[in-house]
């Protein structure tokens, strides 16, 4: 009798064990399903900050490239400001009228050239702004040069960087 209570107790202990195994396995699946998710998720926030990278470098390359080209704006008008005064050199006009004239064209390139650097300026502040303002303060510049350099009111600069967290 004492027997087959012992072997009763011992075939429910080994059913426990059983289940307990079984539920172990779907245990270790569910938690490799979780890991190969983890790692794929790793590898796609790793591919993410490097293409993040190369955008921010692009944009950067960008900006570069187009205060080139907007250098070979001002060397372009400059050019044509020299070809007008060989050709009205070559008009043989007298020279009072002809430094009259070489004044007022000088005058005239002049403000289109400070008129155009002026709304380059305001237009690389205005779309760039932002960007700019946290550039300048990742590099080591304070509000109140970033504020000074690019002639930003110290407010707007502070507002900036609160928003991004920066101070």
């Amino acid at each position: 009798m004492n027997l087959l209570i012992y072997l009763g107790l011992c075939i429910v202990i080994l059913i426990m064990l059983i289940y307990i195994r079984m539920k172990d396995k779907q245990n270790d699946k569910r938690i490799e399903r979780f890991e190969t998710a983890l790692n794929e998720a790793i590898s796609e926030s790793f591919i993410a900050r490097k293409n993040i990278f190369e955008i921010k470098k692009n944009i950067d390359e960008i900006v570069e490239l187009k205060d080139v080209f907007e250098l070979n704006k001002l060397y372009e008008l400059r050019d044509e400001m020299v070809n007008l005064k060989t050709e009205l050199k070559e008009l043989k006009i007298p020279s009072d009228l002809s430094k009259k004239i070489d004044n007022v064209i000088e005058a005239k390139v002049k403000d289109m050239l400070s008129s155009l650097s002026e709304l380059i300026r305001e237009n690389m502040i205005k779309a760039n702004e932002g960007e700019l303002i946290i550039r300048a303060f990742k590099s080591g510049k304070s509000p109140q040069e970033i504020s000074s350099r690019y002639k930003i009111d110290i407010e707007r600069v502070e507002g900036v960087l609160s928003q991004n967290s920066l101070i």
